[in-house]
Order: C-alpha cells, then sequence, then structure tokens
C-alpha cells in the first residue's frame, strides 16, 4: 500500500493538473466607423449600428451642409462599446447674396423674395426661399405644410426644413417633387432617407409613426 502511494504521488507530481484559462473581462472593442463626407444624420445611424453613441456639432465648412467633416474620435480608432463619437459637420457654405430684381416679359419685374413666399404665407418664419418652396408645393399638392420650429437643434430650428402632412405612396410624389425642383439637402420619409442624386436608404426606428415620417415628408433645404 505504501509503494501504491509512493506511486500515485509521483504521477501527481509529472502531471500537475492545469488551471483553466480565464475569460477576458474586457469587452470587445469596435473601430470608429469612416463616415466623413456622409450627412450627419446617416453617419449618425451609420456609428449607432455599429455599437457607439454619438454627439454631433456643426462647424463652420465650404462642404455642403450637414455634410460630417471630421469626427472625434477618428476612423478607425478602437473603442469599448457605448462610447461616444462626435460627429462634425459642415453649417454649409456661406449665403450668397441677395439677387437684384429681374426684367419679365412685358415691362414688369419681379423683387426677390425677402419675407414670406409668394403665397404669403411664411411657414412660422422660415428662410424665404423656404417659404417660396413651400407655397410651391402648397400650390402643387393642397397639403398642410409646417416649417420653424423654435428650439428645434435641427434645420426646423433654422428655418431650413418643412415637414408635408401627407401619408401613403402620395408621399414619394412630394419628395420627387422636392428633390427635382429645390435646393434640397434630403428628404425623410416612411423610416426612409434620401439625398439628391441618391436612392432611398433605410434609418433606425424611432418608436412611433410621426418620429419614422411615417405621417409625413421632411424636407431639409440647403441654405
Amino acid at each position: 500500500a505504501a509503494q501504491e502511494a509512493a506511486a500515485n504521488e509521483l504521477i501527481a507530481a509529472e502531471n500537475p493538473v492545469q488551471p483553466e484559462p480565464q475569460q477576458s473581462s474586457e469587452p470587445q472593442q469596435i473601430e470608429v466607423p469612416g463616415v466623413i463626407g456622409q450627412h450627419v444624420d446617416a453617419a449618425a445611424q451609420t456609428v449607432a449600428a455599429a455599437g457607439l453613441a454619438y454627439a454631433t456639432s456643426e462647424v463652420e465648412s465650404a462642404e455642403p451642409a450637414g455634410t460630417v467633416v471630421e469626427t472625434d474620435p477618428a476612423a478607425g480608432t478602437p473603442l469599448n462599446p457605448g462610447a461616444v463619437v462626435t460627429l462634425y459637420y459642415s453649417s454649409g457654405p456661406a449665403q450668397q447674396t441677395q439677387p437684384p430684381a429681374t426684367q419679365q416679359p412685358g415691362g414688369s419685374t419681379t423683387q426677390p423674395v425677402t419675407g414670406g413666399g409668394s403665397c404669403g404665407d411664411t411657414f412660422g418664419g422660415v428662410q424665404p426661399h423656404v417659404a417660396e418652396a413651400g407655397c410651391i408645393l402648397k400650390a402643387q399638392f393642397g397639403y398642410t405644410i409646417y416649417g420653424l420650429r423654435p428650439g428645434d437643434p435641427g434645420d426646423h430650428g433654422k428655418g431650413l426644413a418643412l415637414d408635408v402632412m401627407v401619408s401613403g405612396p402620395a408621399g414619394y410624389d412630394v419628395a420627387e417633387f422636392a428633390l427635382a425642383n429645390f435646393s434640397v439637402s434630403y428628404v425623410i420619409y416612411e423610416q426612409q432617407i434620401r439625398f439628391p442624386g441618391g436612392g432611398w436608404q433605410p434609418m433606425e426606428d424611432r418608436g412611433d409613426p410621426t418620429q419614422n415620417h411615417f405621417d409625413h415628408v421632411h424636407i431639409s433645404f440647403n441654405p
């Protein structure tokens, strides 16, 4: 028995029990996606889809309004899930001076719009060119249109956006008309966003039909 015990001790010494490797508690890091050149709304969706949070900040730039020109941290930087990426987006090129009155056939002149649109509606006090677009949309389609939203951090607060209250397939007619006839930075409808020259892109679910733009077309205009 003593010899057997000694043999077992020798075997145990030669074959020590290896400890099980412990799994790292560190979360798998996520690289900041490259979104420079995208519109800030689309870039925010990309960052959120990657598992990161985002903040936005407007900066002066010659790039089109809403275009992301820089991120902090830079693209490719590894971050823990939920870390914040700041998206710096362009405020747009400097506004051009008001054009002079133009001569019309028959000798009459047309003055540049300085207040409401040609229909007299300011849509809450939006920019003059946006008000004029609103008047054209109202004449073309007849839908209720909302504009300025004081306190809104986006284009509604700057007087650069209109909401055309429409649902169903007719909303796409409004969006197509706006893209074809006005200087538009983007339109949103039925949880999709579209930029001039591009196709419809899906957006994140914001929780209700209005936030997801199922009951209106959002139109953002260039300054």
